[in-house]
């Protein structure tokens, strides 16, 4: 839907029949004619209104007011905005320009009658085509008013009148397809135009940059005016419901109904008054089975090396002045060590810890997770989960994890204060990654220690400090809100959750403060977990969505998982993964995060999981506690793909095993 919205605003090319029809009254139908809007190369704007038989050319006047143009990474951003004024003694109640494909041009879905280079050269290329696309989220790239960027989605009997009646009328061609969005014009907080009155129609979309920085593409769009009985505010997939609820209650023409349209398959809800509130699954494009509210499994990105010649960079984290900061397994020098890099030069400087910390850097071991303070900007201070010996004394049973803080002082980390000690270590499962809280706590995640005897059944007990998330504020004390505070004593009051095999994934989802982390199954069954208080997850008795008192045989595993219920095992705490990776194998699962960026708007709530084994990439579309679809959109290439961050800017970092830092970019 937002490829079609944008076209339609940018410009809509007038190219109406002019056969002689017979006139369908006003009451008969609303489509009052046909507007061509265009857009040339110097980001001047020009509108052409065509009316139906039963109107004057001059019923409406459509003047551009406003353009604007900026450039962020690859993307070209426009925002423009025109002036509707209705010359009729009639009120126009629910003003939309609604797109449709014009058949001769073989653009199915796009709304698009011409689209040219800044040279006047057009362009066909569906690619680049199907990368025009409407946006409220475009977060610092510009701003767009969204009480005045609206659209609306029709439904199926909506779409079947306006393209009848628009082709009875010679509006539009038999065979030329009405699409299910329209743009809706504003005067105020009222919706529509009324009659000598003058409203406004602002329209955002986004393409890819080409041609010469300062020009713009050209475009020619065209669509059916129409005007619907009854006012409707739809909301699109960057707004929340209680905002179009909003926008639909300040409407303050209230001569006609008004009905706000969720459209998505999300399940917020919401009121409003003098409305009602309908839900509608997305939207198809008239002509075509595609989403009006576009497929997120078509976008295009290209993949740019950003750093090479690293150790292992195991946690990114970018600054909110945009530096990356990030851990290499293995320290600098036996010390706990972060790099600093910018990256729009390559440039990495070292940050060596000027005290006396000694990393444990064997195997899977050494400097892991690290997450930067909430409140960096002023206070440069870093939490990091690092691995290391007891004493500095080499030994099996004397591998430990930590958590600390330390402070960022030009190359060195100065003043590390240790906040968690004592988790238990191995060679590999040491988990460690760490997550800063919304609800200002600091949480991180210890593996089973493996073979650290008595081996993975560590996980279960609520007291030994392996298999498990913590949860602790910053300054080490332990929350007394913590599920166990008072049933556990010492550091084991920090407990969360337990029964991890090894979590290396851990991520909070905007809008929600849910906690979500991946965790590697044993050779089958990698786990996606919605991280729920005081849960047991189940290793190493119950692997994957194995049910409770279900046993499990796994060949590959040479194990026959019981699952059976105990003392710290039972029906009321136990919490099966929301989808296991895979049956048969194990794609070795690492780092998740989340989706907010401007410049891959569509995949904006989306969860993106990187694995180790299977060299994969994964976008995960969540459903409330469920996963709704997942696509693989790296397919190896790119080695052991082990953490991944979206920068300020938007766009989507990630790092390899083997020395690299990648970022993504949208075509």
């Amino acid at each position: 839907m937002k490829r079609l919205l944008w076209m339609a605003g940018l410009m809509m090319l007038f190219a109406c029949n002019d056969q002689a029809k017979l006139p369908i009254s006003h009451n008969e139908s609303g489509v009052l004619g046909n507007l061509e809007f265009q857009l040339d190369s110097a980001g001047t704007s020009t509108a052409s209104f065509k009316p139906r038989a039963t109107l004057t050319d001059s019923a409406a006047t459509f003047t551009s007011t406003a353009f604007s143009v900026t450039d962020a990474s690859g993307i070209r951003f426009f925002n423009a905005t025109f002036s509707v004024k209705n010359n009729t003694a009639s009120n126009f109640k629910n003003l939309s320009l609604v797109m449709y494909d014009q058949s001769a041009l073989s653009l199915q879905g796009t709304a698009i009658k011409e689209l040219q280079t800044f040279s006047g050269a057009a362009i066909t290329d569906a690619a680049v085509i199907n990368r025009i696309k409407p946006t409220h989220a475009m977060g610092t790239a510009t701003t767009i008013d969204v009480t005045r960027a609206d659209f609306q989605a029709f439904d199926s009997a909506q779409v079947t009148q306006i393209q009848t009646d628009a082709r009875a009328l010679g509006v539009i061609t038999s065979t030329d397809q009405i699409l299910e969005y329209g743009f809706v014009a504003r005067n105020g907080n009222a919706r529509g135009i009324a009659a000598g009155a003058t409203g406004s129609i602002t329209l955002a979309f986004r393409v890819p940059k080409t041609g010469i920085a300062t020009e713009p593409y050209r475009f020619k769009v065209t669509a059916v005016i129409f005007d619907a009985p009854t006012t409707v505010v739809t909301r699109s997939r960057e707004e929340t419901a209680s905002s179009a609820a909003a926008r639909a209650s300040s409407i303050t023409d209230r001569s006609n109904p008004t009905e706000v349209v969720l459209v998505g398959t999300d399940t917020q809800t919401a009121t409003c008054t003098n409305c009602t509130v309908t839900r509608r699954t997305n939207a198809k494009i008239s002509s075509l089975s595609q989403n009006l509210l576009d497929d997120p499994s078509t976008l295009g990105f290209d993949v740019e090396t950003v750093k090479t010649g690293l150790g292992v960079p195991w946690s990114l984290n970018f600054a909110p002045d945009g530096t990356l900061y990030f851990t290499e397994r293995a320290g600098n020098g036996g010390k706990v060590a972060i790099k600093k890099l910018n990256p729009s030069t390559g440039t990495v400087s070292d940050i060596i810890d000027s005290g006396s910390s000694s990393v444990r850097a064997d195997g899977e071991g050494g400097v892991l997770g690290m997450d930067l303070d909430p409140n960096f900007s002023s206070n440069n201070n870093v939490y990091i989960c690092y691995s290391y010996f007891v004493g500095n004394v080499v030994a099996d049973n004397n591998r430990r994890n930590r958590v600390s803080r330390f402070t960022i002082s030009g190359a060195n980390l100065t003043g590390e204060t240790i906040l968690f000690d004592n988790m238990l270590g191995w060679s590999n499962h040491n988990g460690c990654r760490v997550a800063n809280g919304p609800d200002s706590k600091l949480y991180f995640s210890i593996g089973d220690a493996a073979d650290y005897a008595p081996g993975p059944i560590k996980a279960q007990d609520p007291s030994t400090l392996a298999g498990k998330i913590f949860r602790i504020n910053y300054d080490g004390s332990i929350p007394t809100d913590n599920p166990y505070f008072g049933t556990l004593s010492g550091s084991a009051r920090a407990l969360w959750t337990f029964g991890h095999r090894n979590p290396q994934g851990l991520a909070f989802q905007p809008g929600t403060d849910a906690l979500w982390s991946s965790e590697h199954g044993q050779n089958t069954r990698d786990e996606l977990n919605l991280i729920l208080k005081g849960k047991n997850y189940g290793w190493p008795s119950c692997v994957g969505t194995q049910s409770l008192n279900s046993p499990l045989n796994v060949p590959q595993d040479g194990t026959t998982y019981n699952c059976a219920a105990t003392a710290n095992l039972t029906a009321s705490n136990y919490q099966i993964a929301i989808k296991e990776y895979q049956s048969g194998f194990t794609l070795a699962t690492s780092d998740i995060a989340f989706v907010t960026s401007p410049l891959f708007p569509e995949w904006n709530g989306n969860l993106l999981m990187n694995t180790l084994k299977a060299n994969q990439m994964y976008r995960i579309t969540l459903s409330g506690s469920s996963v709704a679809s997942d696509q693989v959109i790296i397919n190896t290439g790119y080695g052991r793909l082990r953490d991944v961050t979206v920068s300020p800017d938007g766009l989507i970092y990630f790092s390899s095993d083997d020395g690299k830092i990648f970022r993504m970019v949208p075509k």
